[in-house]
Formats: C-alpha cells, sequence, structure tokens
C-alpha cells in the first residue's frame, strides 16, 4: 500500500544513486502523472580477438508509477565502443557471431538494475538521522 508520491520518491532516489547525476540523465520527470524517462549508460569491457575494449550501452529507463503500481521499461540498448570502431549501433543490430559472452553479460547488468530498482521501490527509506 505505498502511494504514488512516495514510489516517484523512491524512483527518483534510485535513479540517483544509480546513475550519479540525476539532473543529466532524467529526460521527463512528471510527478502529477507519475512518469520519469531517464537515459543513461553501463559500462564494461568487449572482447574482440582476444582484445579488450571498453563500451558503454546507453539506455533507456520508463518508469509509470500510480498508488500501489509501479511499470517499468529498460530499453532502446545502444553501444558504443570507440576503440572497436562501433559508435552509436542498436545492440540488436550488432549481434555478430561469436558475440553471446557480450550479450550475456548487458543482460546481467540490465538484471541487476532490475534488481536495485525493486529493492529500492519495495525498501522504506530511513530518516533517522
Amino acid at each position: 500500500s505505498t502511494g504514488k508520491d512516495e514510489l516517484y520518491s523512491r524512483s527518483k532516489r534510485w535513479i540517483a544513486e544509480t546513475y550519479k547525476s540525476s539532473n543529466d540523465v532524467i529526460q521527463l520527470d512528471d510527478k502529477e502523472n507519475g512518469e520519469i524517462i531517464a537515459k543513461g549508460f553501463f559500462t564494461g569491457d568487449l572482447s574482440i580477438m582476444g582484445r579488450k575494449y571498453p563500451y558503454q550501452v546507453w539506455h533507456t529507463v520508463h518508469i509509470q508509477l500510480k498508488n500501489n503500481k509501479v511499470k517499468y521499461e529498460i530499453k532502446d540498448f545502444i553501444l558504443n565502443s570507440p576503440e572497436s570502431n562501433v559508435t552509436n549501433e542498436a545492440i540488436e543490430t550488432w549481434n555478430r557471431t561469436g558475440r553471446k559472452a557480450f550479450f550475456e553479460k548487458v543482460n546481467e547488468t540490465v538484471n541487476a538494475l532490475i534488481a536495485s530498482l525493486n529493492k529500492s521501490l519495495n525498501t522504506i527509506p530511513k530518516n533517522d538521522w
């Protein structure tokens, strides 16, 4: 029985803690209608022919809130790895042979984001300072 305003506050806190600069990633912030859209990225290393290349996977987090309800999507994944000559490429189109480990790592990272968001939404913040 968590109200929309409380879920909104928890979502905003999660974005700030997850992406370190919520002002830079939040694209839409509509408390009245219970909607937040953020664009951020996570990083990793891409292994190609035994060499590692750093990458960023940009994505959109869309959170919709109502009393006692939350709907979220993590979507629009874009790969950037300039050192391996991959820039602004949708990961769906980048599905080349030998990339199974990359997709497993992306899936693992997204599942960790989801778990973190769920934990944040279901945890009552402590105000005992």
